[in-house]
């Protein structure tokens, strides 16, 4: 007898091949009521508080799907980890199915969209409610740094009317790109995330490549934030005694 969680977080239980959702609860005793997940099978459980089975109905008209019930234990393993890690979902994926799902039920294992979106799902959970306005713009400790623990947040610039310049960048990078002597400014519209206007980004060669190193969302594209703008990334390699040896700016114009 195997408990796990739904995608939705409701409570599950494999048995013998069967898979049973939770049917209700006695408030009184504290006894489960569970009845299998094919609603046309009348077979039902009832668990005690210690997760013992205390009665058992079967309904032998419908045989237990081993194949179902292996995918759904493995599903709920692997949205486990996704909340509690922050590996890719590939990595997630494929561990389950190298360690744990067996080799003969492979065809039944749900498409790889599907278990994305799962994962993605779960993810999505922990993340902190989006703000509505930008006063209510306020990144949390564990998201100024990245993965590493390194400084991702760079700076945080506050204009008039409420504007707003988040500045995201690792000493690393920032350390690359005052080293590079051309630098490639780009504009992106289209991910920009909802109260900002643009993601711009900074480009800098990087041992013959050019490389993304610095990302700035901003509400406007005005002269007042580009100049804000530059000036801090330049006050940010002048306090940890970077020099900056730029000498050439590309950009792709747009009126």
């Amino acid at each position: 007898m195997h408990f796990f969680l739904s995608s939705r977080g409701g409570q599950k239980l494999s048995l013998c091949g069967f898979v049973y959702n939770t049917d209700g609860s006695n408030s009184t005793t504290g006894n489960t009521y569970w009845r299998r997940e094919n609603r046309k099978c009348k077979g039902r459980l009832v668990t005690s508080t210690d997760q013992r089975i205390i009665k058992k109905t079967d309904h032998d008209v419908h045989g237990p799907d081993v194949p179902q019930a292996t995918v759904a234990s493995s599903m709920s393993r692997i949205r486990e980890t996704a909340r509690e890690t922050d590996d890719a979902p590939s990595r997630i994926v494929n561990k389950e199915l190298q360690n744990q799902f067996p080799e003969k039920f492979r065809g039944y294992w749900p498409k790889e969209t599907t278990v994305k979106r799962s994962i993605q799902r779960q993810r999505r959970k922990k993340l902190p409610a989006l703000p509505t306005s930008l006063k209510e713009v306020a990144i949390p400790e564990q998201w100024r740094v990245n993965s590493k623990g390194d400084r991702w947040l760079c700076a945080e610039l506050d204009f008039e009317g409420d504007d707003k310049i988040l500045i995201f960048c690792t000493h690393r990078n920032l350390t690359y790109l005052c080293q590079s002597s051309v630098w490639y400014g780009d504009g992106t519209f289209s991910v920009a995330p909802n109260l900002f206007y643009q993601l711009y980004t900074l480009h800098g060669v990087v041992m013959g490549q050019l490389l993304p190193l610095v990302f700035c969302i901003m509400t406007r594209k005005t002269h007042v934030q580009y100049v804000a703008m530059f000036k801090e990334i330049k006050s940010q390699a002048e306090k940890t005694d970077v020099s900056v040896n730029v000498s050439e700016f590309r950009c792709d114009f747009r009126q």
